[in-house]
């Protein structure tokens, strides 16, 4: 089954959005990542800072 050039054209069209929105989609995914990352190592930090300020506490109260 040919297809003809108008269709040919309509279909090379819609993948063309359809890149266009993965290539969006892709660029959201990497910013709300880099977001996630920034937090986890934040939490990551004050959570090393929390440890090593905990025995210094408990040594005080002792």
């Amino acid at each position: 089954m040919a297809l003809d050039d108008e269709t040919a054209e309509n279909m090379a069209k819609a993948l063309k959005l359809s890149d266009d929105s993965l290539k969006e989609l892709a660029q959201e995914n990497l910013k709300a990542t880099r977001v996630y990352l920034d937090l986890l190592e934040t939490y990551h930090t004050e959570a090393i800072i929390g440890n090593f300020d905990q025995p210094e506490q408990n040594s005080t109260n002792s």
